[in-house]
């Protein structure tokens, strides 16, 4: 499968990340090029937070099923960590998650940038983030065509990753890889997992 590209965002200064000489890797992905504040890490200042879907893709998949792919790739670093989840209808949530298909935000086109998410900025922050998919996209829950499905909860799992507070990774098998693979669905041990146990403990 042609691989496609992660667009993550910060709330500092971005800067383009490219990975590797492969021809393969033909999309960068713009990322903070280093995620330490003045205090330490950034990361969350909380254990439980709170998320609100506030737009789905409804036109590529049922809303149940949307929203069951990110309790899905939540629970997937509430697993390895002390962090819980929570969803809520609220637009003060902690976590917000959108869709668009706004050029202006880098969306618009298939195959080509999949999501974005903002990182924290600060060791111990307790502010709101967003994280926004490409309406552009056809979001599956299985693979029917390898050419244009793309598995929505290996996306966010990976932009949940961002979202709490984790930049890129250069080994090709993490979920925290710049580019989407079908085959990582969830953190791995590789990678993933020590890191965010890094931030958060066990």
């Amino acid at each position: 499968m042609k691989r496609r590209q992660f667009l993550s965002l910060s709330l500092a200064m971005c800067c383009g990340l490219s990975l590797g000489a492969d021809p393969a890797y033909k999309y960068r992905c713009p990322t903070r090029s280093s995620l330490s504040s003045a205090t330490g890490a950034a990361k969350w200042g909380k254990t439980h937070l709170t998320y609100y879907i506030k737009g789905r893709d409804t036109g590529d998949m049922k809303r149940h099923e949307w929203d069951r792919c990110f309790l899905q790739a939540f629970k997937s670093w509430s697993d390895i960590t002390p962090l819980t989840f929570e969803k809520i209808y609220d637009d003060k949530a902690d976590l917000i998650i959108d869709v668009s298909k706004d050029k202006e935000e880098g969306f618009g086109k298939r195959g080509d940038v999949l999501a974005w998410a903002f990182l924290p900025s600060t060791s111990d922050w307790d502010g709101q983030l967003l994280t926004k998919f490409d309406k552009s996209e056809e979001w599956v829950t299985e693979i029917d065509n390898p050419k244009q499905d793309v598995l929505l909860q290996n996306v966010a799992a990976h932009e949940i990753g961002h979202l709490l507070g984790l930049d890129h990774s250069p080994y090709e098998g993490a979920l925290m890889f710049p580019y989407y693979t079908p085959e990582v669905v969830k953190p791995q041990l590789i990678d993933d997992v020590i890191r965010i146990q890094d931030l958060y403990g066990t």
